[in-house]
C-alpha cells in the first residue's frame, strides 16, 4: 500500500490507495481519522503523481507537516499496531499507582524488549518516571511533570482543569460567558471567550504537554476558518498544542475514567439532549461514523431534541410555562428549564421529555446490544428534575434490548455533570500523547 499526499485548494491531508478490480479505493485521512472514501479511475500517471477526475485531485508521495495551529482531532480507533500496543500499556499504567515492567509483559502480553522500548520512550518524554527496586523496575504516570490542560463549555460557562499524567486534578477554574445560549459562535464571540480566559485564568505559567478543547454539540461545527483561528489564539495564550473532541466524546470518557459509580469500566454513554452517543471499551473509542451502520444511532439527531423542539414551539406560541420560565426569550431554552417545568407538571414539557427519553432508550437499547456494554451513562448537563426522565428511558430500552438483557443493564446519570467534558478532554490528551510511538 503506497501512501500519499493530495492537494485540494492549498490543503495537505494523508491519502492511502490500493489498486483493486481496475479501479483505485482511497481512504483519506486527517490526524489518523478516516475522514473520506471513494473509488475513482486514474486518468493519467505523471511519475508520482495521479490525477484523477475526482474534483481534480492531486496526489504525490511528498509528505508536509502540518501546521501547528490547524485542528487536530484526538484519534479514537487507531489501527496502526504499535499504537495499540502503546495503549495496551497506557491502560495498565492509568489503572494502578505503580507497577513493574514484569506485570506490564504479563498484563499486555507483549515482550519484555517491546515493553522496555515503550518505557524508555514515555520516560524520555516525561510522561513517567522509574525507580529500581530489587532489580526490577517500578513505573508509575508523571506527576510532577508538566500538565494537561481541558476546555469545556456549558450553557453559558467554560471549565478549565489542569492535571497532571497521573490523572489527578491540580486546578480547575469556570468562567462564566454569554455567547452560548443561542448555539450559534461567531469570531466576535470567540474573541471574548479568549479575552476572558486570558484575563481571569491563572495558568498561563504552567507548563502544558498538550491540551484539549471540548465544543458542545450544538456549536461543533464552527466555520474553518474560525476554528483555526480559535486553536490559533488558545496556543498562543497556552503555548501548547491544542486537540479537538466532541462534547460527548470527552464527556463520556471523562465519566468512564474519573465518575463515581463508572471508574474504568467500558461504558455507552449518550448526551441528554443531543441524543449523540459514544461507546469506551478500555481505550478505544467508538465515535458515530456516517460510513458505517452499526454506529448510526451514535450520531446527534435533529427531531428529538428537547431544547430545539421546546424553543419550535415557544416561537409557535404554544402555551406552556417554559414561556415565563425564560422570559419569552427562546434563546434562554435549556434543557434544566424544561425538565423543571415537567416536574411542575407543564403537559408540553412533560410530553418533549416523555418523547426525547423513549426514544433515547430505544437509541441505547439498540447499541447495548450491538456492543454489549452493561453500563449507560448519560450526561450532557445537570440532572435535576429529572427522575421521570431517566425513569422514561429505562422503559424504551428494556423494549428493544436483546432477551436476557431487559432489566440487567444499568442505566445511570453521570456524576461529573458539566465538568465531564472539560475533565474528558484532559483525559484525552494523555491517551493521545502515549499514542505518539
Amino acid at each position: 500500500m503506497l501512501r500519499l499526499m493530495y492537494i485540494k485548494f492549498g490543503c495537505f491531508q494523508k491519502l492511502d490507495f490500493e489498486k483493486s478490480m481496475g479501479k483505485l479505493s482511497f481512504y483519506v485521512f486527517y490526524d489518523g481519522l478516516v475522514i473520506r472514501t471513494f473509488d475513482c479511475k486514474v486518468r493519467r500517471v505523471l511519475g508520482d503523481f495521479f490525477l484523477t477526475k475526482k474534483a481534480g485531485l492531486i496526489g504525490g508521495i511528498h509528505m508536509e507537516k502540518s501546521d501547528k495551529n490547524n485542528v487536530r482531532f484526538f484519534r479514537t480507533h487507531p489501527e496502526d499496531e504499535r499504537v495499540q500496543q502503546s495503549l495496551r500499556i497506557f491502560s495498565v499504567l492509568k489503572r494502578n499507582d505503580s507497577v513493574t515492567k514484569k506485570d506490564i509483559v504479563s498484563r499486555t502480553g507483549l515482550s519484555d524488549s517491546v515493553v522496555e522500548e515503550y518505557i524508555e520512550f514515555y520516560k524520555k518524554k516525561g510522561l513517567v518516571e522509574v525507580s529500581d527496586s530489587e532489580n526490577e523496575k517500578i513505573i508509575v504516570l508523571n506527576k510532577n511533570g508538566k500538565k494537561v490542560l481541558g476546555v469545556g463549555f456549558a450553557r453559558g460557562e467554560c471549565f478549565l482543569t489542569v492535571s497532571s499524567m497521573d490523572g489527578s486534578l491540580q486546578r480547575k477554574e469556570r468562567i462564566e460567558l454569554d455567547v452560548f445560549d443561542n448555539g450559534h459562535l461567531k469570531r466576535k464571540d470567540i474573541k471574548n471567550i479568549l479575552s476572558k480566559i486570558e484575563e481571569e485564568t491563572q495558568f498561563k505559567d504552567i507548563k502544558f504537554h498538550a491540551a484539549g478543547i471540548a465544543l458542545q454539540e450544538n456549536v461543533e461545527r464552527i466555520k474553518s476558518g474560525d476554528t483555526k483561528f480559535f486553536i490559533k489564539e488558545m496556543n498562543r495564550v497556552f503555548n501548547c498544542r491544542f486537540f479537538s473532541a466532541r462534547e460527548t466524546t470527552a464527556a463520556g470518557y471523562g465519566e468512564r475514567d474519573f465518575g463515581t459509580q463508572t471508574k474504568g469500566t467500558d461504558i455507552l454513554f449518550m448526551h441528554l439532549d443531543a441524543g449523540a452517543g459514544v461507546i469506551v471499551k478500555d481505550e478505544i473509542i467508538f465515535e458515530a461514523d456516517e460510513g458505517d451502520a452499526d454506529r448510526a444511532y451514535l450520531r446527534p439527531w435533529n427531531q428529538f431534541g428537547i431544547v430545539e423542539t421546546a424553543q419550535d414551539l415557544l416561537e409557535k406560541g404554544i402555551g406552556t410555562s417554559i414561556v415565563d420560565m425564560v422570559h419569552g426569550n427562546k434563546d434562554r431554552v435549556t434543557l434544566e428549564i424544561v425538565l423543571k417545568a415537567a416536574d411542575g407538571g407543564d403537559e408540553v414539557a412533560k410530553d418533549l421529555v416523555k418523547r426525547s427519553a423513549l426514544a433515547l432508550g430505544m437509541r441505547a437499547a439498540y447499541l447495548v446490544n450491538m456492543f454489549t456494554t452493561k453500563t449507560v451513562i448519560l450526561g450532557g448537563g445537570k440532572q435535576e428534575n429529572s427522575e421521570e426522565f431517566i425513569k422514561h428511558v429505562r422503559d424504551g430500552a428494556n423494549k428493544f434490548l436483546l432477551t436476557g438483557l431487559a432489566g440487567k443493564i444499568e442505566i445511570v446519570f453521570g456524576s461529573l455533570e458539566n465538568e465531564a467534558s472539560s475533565l474528558g478532554v484532559g483525559g484525552l490528551c494523555r491517551r493521545e500523547l502515549f499514542m505518539e510511538v
